[in-house]
C-alpha cells in the first residue's frame, strides 16, 4: 500500500527525490505546522432593499498562516520601484480576502530550485510546483510511463474587467509527478501555454528515477 502524507517537503527532501532517492522523515513539514482553514458562512444582500437576498446563500474556505509561518517571493522590476521594500522596516498591504493587511520585509533567499543532471540509463521525473490546466490529467507534450496525480483543484478569481468571477478550471494539483522513460527529456517550451505559463501555471522542476 502507498501512505499519502499531508505535508511539504524542505529542500533537502526535495533534492533527494529529484536525485531518485526517498526522503527523510525531518525532510517533511507537516501542513498542519503551516496553516490552518477557516470556514465562513454568508448571505447575499439586496442592493435595493439592503435585507438578505432570498435563495443567496454561499460558503467560503479561507487559509490562515500559522503566527510562524510566512509567504515568501521574489521580485525583480526599476530600482525605484523596489526601493520602497529595501528597508528594516515592514511595508504594509493589502493581501488575500476581507481587506487584511501583511507586512513585507526584506530577506535573504531562501533557498535555490535543486538542479540535478540527468543520469545514464535512469528516467527522468517531472514535479508539478504550481497547478496546471491540460485539458486532462497530464501534459499533451510528453507520454509518460507512470504518474502520481492525487486529483483536481477546482481554481477560479475575480475578473475585474467583467465585475464578476472567472469560470472554474479544474488544475493538476502541484506535488503531482510524472515519470518518464530513458532518452525521453520535457520540451523546452515547457507544459503549458504561454499565457499560462507568464501567470505562474505549471511550474515545475525535473529529477532523475530508476526506471528498472
Amino acid at each position: 500500500s502507498v501512505e499519502v502524507v499531508d505535508g511539504f517537503l524542505r529542500p533537502s527532501g526535495l533534492r533527494r527525490f529529484l536525485e531518485g532517492r526517498v526522503p527523510e522523515p525531518d525532510d517533511l513539514v507537516p501542513a498542519r505546522a503551516l496553516y490552518e482553514f477557516e470556514d465562513r458562512t454568508g448571505i447575499g444582500v439586496d442592493p435595493i432593499s439592503n435585507a438578505a437576498a432570498e435563495g443567496l446563500i454561499y460558503g467560503i474556505r479561507m487559509l490562515a498562516l500559522n503566527r510562524d509561518a510566512g509567504l515568501y517571493a521574489e521580485v525583480s522590476g526599476p530600482a525605484a520601484t523596489l526601493a520602497p521594500l529595501e528597508t528594516t522596516k515592514p511595508v504594509l498591504m493589502k493581501f488575500g480576502g476581507e481587506g487584511r493587511h501583511v507586512a513585507i520585509r526584506a530577506a535573504n533567499r531562501v533557498a535555490e530550485w535543486p538542479s540535478v543532471q540527468p543520469v545514464v540509463n535512469q528516467g527522468r521525473s517531472v514535479l508539478l510546483t504550481t497547478p496546471a490546466h491540460f485539458n486532462g490529467w497530464k501534459p499533451p507534450t510528453i507520454e509518460p510511463v507512470a504518474a502520481a496525480v492525487s486529483g483536481h483543484q477546482a481554481v477560479s478569481g475575480w475578473d475585474l474587467a467583467r465585475g464578476g468571477p472567472k469560470p472554474n478550471r479544474f488544475m493538476v494539483p502541484a506535488g503531482s509527478v510524472y515519470f518518464l522513460p530513458p532518452g525521453v527529456h520535457v520540451p523546452n517550451a515547457g507544459l503549458v501555454d504561454g499565457e499560462d505559463e507568464k501567470a505562474g501555471w505549471g511550474c515545475f522542476v525535473e529529477g532523475n528515477w530508476n526506471y528498472v
